[in-house]
């Protein structure tokens, strides 16, 4: 027989992993995906959402619970975790600050070099 402790269990995690990760720490399983979009890979959400599905599946009519695949929803379930367990939230955070201040002091470059072209066009230097 199916255990639905035992997926509520996993989706729990999953949540736990979704928040502290991304900062998806609101709503459900689904709408913490949602959150983290494309931040996660494809596959992930795919595997996460697996197992979302197979949670309603087990709340729902016990003739639908029947047909969850166990073995795909536990693979899901250790491949998602697996990838959500080796993000590291610092790097992450630190790659995001030093690609805006890259952005940033690209910007000021091409400004100074223009304004340095437009000296020079008018006659200034």
């Amino acid at each position: 027989m199916i255990d639905a402790s035992e997926i509520d269990r996993k989706v729990a995690l999953l949540e736990t992993l979704l928040g502290q990760k991304f900062g998806a720490s609101r709503g459900s399983l689904t709408a913490r995906v949602r959150k983290a979009g494309r931040r996660l890979p494809r596959w992930v959400r795919r595997d996460v959402l697996r197992v979302a599905e197979a949670q309603s599946a087990l709340q729902g009519p016990p003739k639908l619970a029947v047909r969850v695949d166990l073995p795909r929803v536990d693979r899901a379930f250790r491949n998602a975790e697996r990838w959500l367990k080796a993000v590291d939230a610092a790097d992450r955070r630190r790659g995001a600050i030093l690609g805006m201040l890259g952005a940033l002091v690209f910007n000021i470059l091409v400004l100074g070099v223009l304004l340095v072209i437009v000296l020079i066009w008018r006659g200034f230097v």
